[in-house]
């Protein structure tokens, strides 16, 4: 049975086409693997299967925190209690609405709003206040939760009770037993709003059993999503699949911090919480596979979608990760985010084009004219999608859901669903995308109506004539272009119309550029001939040329990047057209070209050349590039990390004080000889695991091996026997001089029962290593028992080219000008005066030599306690880590 509709796959029609369609014999999709929504129950039913499954699970990563199934759940029920108390569930489908970034105290709200019995309206912290109380409004929500960092103050007090849950008291007073409010699955679960192209949003309904429908088909393969990456903003649909797919089967959603994901972030979370699967619009997509194509080297799946994708830029991640599979993926919101994909796998060549993909389970989808005809192959028609995952609606909008959601011809008392979008049927019965029946337009993932943008601008003092259009002047860069004709009443200046449509509409839908005009240029018919219409044209007369090297440096990225001949230093680059996927793109170039560090944040509050140049200066932010070294020196230094170890390690005289272990339960068959060769594809792969460092003349350098040759040894054990072994195991003494850093055994139980102790010395790695570790054993492991080395890209950069890059970024600390001992001085400053131990209050008396018999003990912490560290690590721009360890 296939887990998802693959490029290759022969059988069955991917959508309606043809008179037998009226017949439902020719219908995409199969019901097979989705169960219908009535005998799903629902959401909180399905969590609460996964909690009594396995309640000490990890259930979400990231935000300086973990929480698992359990405690998810009991933080949610207390919330549940708490919205219980303010009437969330005295009338059925009460709304909520949720203004909050991404965090774990964001999918703690969400789910305690449907045990609450209520559905949850997302609003993202970058809505202007005329937004947020527009949606309100058309749901009734009476209840508003954030938290401190997103709190709106007041603005919001007329229409909802707002509760700050990271500072709300009484919830300590709340039980964590569930609130056991009746659910089924057609209750509403959540109201997402999209443009809407008669000024004003809509908010699209979707039930309980859409969600399910979506979290039960077959697509998901259950290694892949094992760790989801949540980066989608909760406005945003492909949140659904990103939180509630791991969510209902006792998976991982893994946190990404809040704020713009970009091709560094991404790599840094799939490595440190090995990352499995995830979501990506078409527009970052093809921008991580331009930066990084072997970001996604670790990842077993990636979705994209939102556009029609590059076929460069898939191929390129196909050629760079052998072992990852693509899938492209269709649905609108009002489809519960996802009605198609296909899944793309090397060595499979991508076409010119590529199609939609095969109707998700439970789905059907057509190709139909204005009568409601199928159309015949290679002939353009609208598509229509039907089917389990059809939302309810649109809130408070019937004629507009009667005129979007029409009779299923196929399907007696089921509605399909008018996507508007036209596509053509290719010979193969697949289908591609030929553009939209409407004015509706898609920008980086993003649904846009331009007739919201241009009534919003209608309303504005000074507007006369206006039109808001899509303008790709750059290849690969669509953005919204405002003209405007002046009224009699005076010419409006285009950074107030930014300002003033800004204080209406979420940033997506705020054009980059306002253009004002004498007339609007017209075609012999009358009309507005959209070919005609200037391109923004940047203002060169009067800019200020660069003064220094940065500012010449910056001032030519961000020409390169914005599509534009000159830049001057004062001139902003969002004004000039920049959006976040661009502004990560000149982060990225500003990385390699100067070697400086630039956050989102820092691009936002210092937007224009002058400014950035400056923050840079004061920062001291230039850094040599960190890339492989052409010619590495010999012998080669130890980094300041592995000294400092390398040293602790001769001075206690060997020991075990810095050995991690892992210790993993292999049940099932068991192929030794390829678990032995996958361990040496790893060990090869990463030189940190074959450096031996011997000492010459009292120094230590690095020796890296060219063939690392470990051992498997395998041990028969009982499982009274095991902790005495694992024991042994974790406490071996290395012989840094001699021995890699990586040890390796084997006890067997039984024929199909064993437990493999890894031992890594710190010096070649810290706790973060073991995920990655682990993940790279697991593939090297299926390739072996194929018959085949792992086929994963080289590693772009070593170990050892970091310890070159530090030296020469921190320089001697023997230069009082150097980096590093400034930096040795600025924290013997701090720390002057600390005592030597921390002193705790203690029952006894430190024994005169360590033991290093240590202990956990775990100490249990309100709900209240651990939301004011968490509220205080977010004030200070830390991690919860770091406030406790104050």
């Amino acid at each position: 049975m296939p887990t998802h509709r693959d490029a290759d796959m022969p059988d069955g029609d991917i959508l309606s086409t043809g008179a037998e369609a009226r017949q439902g014999s020719g219908a995409a999709g199969d019901d097979s693997g989705r169960t219908a929504p009535g005998h799903l129950g629902h959401v909180v039913a399905a969590f609460t299967a996964q909690v009594r499954r396995a309640p000490d699970a990890v259930a979400l990563r990231g935000d300086g925190t973990l929480l698992t199934y359990g405690e998810l759940d009991r933080a949610a029920n207390r919330l549940a209690h708490r919205l219980a108390g303010l009437g969330v569930g005295d009338r059925p489908e009460t709304a909520v609405a949720v203004l909050m970034e991404r965090s774990t105290d964001l999918v703690v709200a969400l789910l305690a709003v449907l045990k609450a019995g209520g559905a949850y309206v997302p609003l993202h912290p970058s809505y202007p206040v005329a937004r947020m109380r527009t949606v309100i409004e058309q749901t009734g929500a009476p209840v508003l939760l954030t938290d401190r960092a997103t709190h709106p103050g007041a603005v919001l007090d007329d229409l909802v009770t707002t509760l700050a849950v990271d500072d709300d008291p009484a919830l300590t007073d709340c039980p964590a037993t569930d609130p056991g409010t009746a659910l089924d699955h057609r209750g509403l679960a959540y109201v997402m709003f999209t443009s809407g192209s008669t000024g004003a949003p809509k908010g699209v309904a979707v039930t309980h059993g859409d969600i399910l429908a979506l979290a039960a088909d077959r697509c998901w393969d259950g290694e892949a999503q094992r760790r989801v990456l949540v980066h989608s903003s909760h406005a945003f649909d492909a949140a659904t699949y990103e939180l509630w797919v791991p969510l209902l089967a006792g998976h991982q959603a893994v946190l990404a911090p809040p704020g713009q994901l970009d091709p560094r972030t991404l790599r840094r979370l799939v490595e440190q919480y090995g990352v499995t699967s995830v979501f990506l619009t078409t527009a970052l997509f093809n921008l991580v596979a331009d930066e990084d194509p072997e970001v996604f080297d670790r990842v077993r799946q990636v979705w994209s979608g939102g556009e029609v994708c590059s076929p460069a830029a898939i191929q390129r991640v196909l050629d760079h990760c052998p072992d990852t599979e693509f899938v492209h993926v269709y649905g609108p919101t009002e489809t519960t985010t996802f009605a198609a994909c296909l899944a793309l796998r090397p060595p499979h060549r991508v076409g010119a084009t590529v199609p939609i993909g095969r109707a998700m389970d439970g789905m059907a989808a057509y190709v139909l004219d204005d009568s409601l005809v199928p159309v015949s192959e290679g002939a353009t028609g609208e598509l229509y999608l039907a089917g389990a995952g059809v939302a309810r609606g649109y809130t408070a909008r019937p004629a507009l859901t009667a005129e979007r959601f029409v009779a299923c011809p196929d399907r007696p008392g089921e509605r399909m669903y008018r996507t508007g979008d036209l596509v053509r049927v290719l010979p193969d019965g697949g289908i591609e995308f030929a553009g939209r029946a409407d004015a509706q337009v898609k920008i980086r993932g993003f649904r846009i109506e331009l007739g919201e943008i241009e009534a919003v601008l209608g309303r504005l003092p000074g507007v006369g004539r206006h039109l808001v259009v899509v303008r790709e002047d750059q290849p690969g860069d669509k953005r919204l272009v405002a003209y405007v004709v002046p009224d009699e009443s005076g010419t409006p200046e285009p950074d107030e119309l930014a300002e003033r449509v800004a204080g209406e509409l979420p940033p997506y839908m705020v054009p980059t550029a306002f253009v004002v005009l004498d007339s609007l240029p017209l075609n012999s018919n009358g009309k507005v001939d959209r070919a005609a219409l200037p391109a923004p044209a940047a203002h060169l007369e009067g800019i200020r040329p660069p003064r220094t090297p940065d500012e010449e440096v910056l001032c030519r990225l961000f020409a390169q990047i914005l599509g534009l001949e000159r830049v001057g230093v004062d001139q902003s680059f969002f004004r000039l057209g920049g959006h976040s996927l661009l502004g990560s793109r000149l982060i990225s170039r500003i990385r390699s070209t100067l070697g400086a560090e630039v956050a989102f944040p820092t691009l936002f509050a210092a937007p224009t050349v002058a400014e950035l140049a400056a923050v840079l200066r004061e920062s001291g932010e230039h850094r040599p590039r960190l890339e492989a070294a052409e010619q590495r020196p010999d012998p080669v230094p130890l980094s300041f990390a592995q000294q400092r170890l390398w040293f602790l390690r001769e001075w206690e005289n060997g020991g075990s004080t810095y050995n991690i272990p892992l210790a993993v339960r292999l049940r099932g068959p068991l192929d030794v000889i390829a678990l032995e060769a996958a361990l040496n594809d790893v060990v090869l792969r990463h030189e940190a695991l074959r450096t031996l460092f011997p000492a010459v003349d009292g120094e230590p350098r690095q020796h890296i091996l060219g063939v690392p040759g470990l051992t498997l040894p395998v041990t028969p054990a009982t499982e009274d026997r095991l902790p005495a072994l694992l024991t042994e195991a974790a406490g071996h003494a290395f012989d840094l001089a001699t021995e890699l850093p990586l040890r390796a055994a084997l006890f067997e139980l039984t024929a199909d029962d064993h437990v493999l102790a890894l031992t890594l010395h710190h010096i070649a790695g810290d706790g973060w290593s073991m995920a990655p570790l682990a993940q790279d054993l697991s593939t090297a492991y299926s390739s072996r028992v194929a018959g085949r080395p792992p086929g994963w890209a080289p590693l772009p950069v070593q170990y050892a080219d970091y310890t070159l890059w530090q030296r020469e970024l921190l320089g001697d600390e023997r230069d009082e000008d150097s980096l590093a001992a400034r930096q040795l001085a600025y924290w013997e400053r701090v720390l002057a005066g600390l005592p030597e131990e921390l002193g705790l209050p203690l029952d006894r008396p430190r024994p005169a030599v360590a033991s290093h018999r240590g202990a956990m003990v775990r100490v249990r912490s309100g709900a209240g306690l651990h939301a004011g560290l968490v509220g205080l690590a977010r004030e200070s721009g830390s991690t919860l880590f770091m406030v406790v360890q104050a």
